[in-house]
């Protein structure tokens, strides 16, 4: 599958986009996005911290820090991790506040495509 047929399309952001979040005992901070898109987005999590993320699990305190520099808070549930070394993680957006989704896809607009991991977020 392309990432033209992607529900929502994702672009690769660069190294201003970095996720902030709390996954029960570990506290994340700065993490590099890999790729974002209305639906969501992927990083890659050290392999020390793989035990701390799980299929279905909802992030507590996440942050978006996008190219504006602002941590735009949203909610998100862990729906994909593959790998070992580095753990990729893909997230699926919930309740995506409009501010947020207008500085999302401004952001997708203006990137290069992102790959094509699963399908339907």
């Amino acid at each position: 599958m392309s990432y033209l047929e992607r529900k929502y399309p994702r672009a690769v952001p660069g190294p201003d986009c970095r996720l902030h979040f709390q996954a029960g005992d570990f506290a994340c901070a700065g993490l590099a996005l890999s790729t974002v898109g209305l639906g969501g987005c992927s990083f890659a999590l050290p392999a020390h911290l793989a035990d701390a993320v799980k299929d279905g699990l909802s992030l507590e305190a996440m942050r978006l820090e996008l190219p504006d520099r602002l941590l735009h808070e949203v909610q998100a549930r862990i729906v994909w991790v593959a790998g070992r070394n580095p753990v990729m993680v893909g997230l699926e957006f919930q309740n995506l506040p409009e501010e947020l989704a207008e500085a999302i896809a401004s952001l997708v607009a203006t990137k290069r495509p992102g790959p094509s991991i699963r399908k339907g977020y």
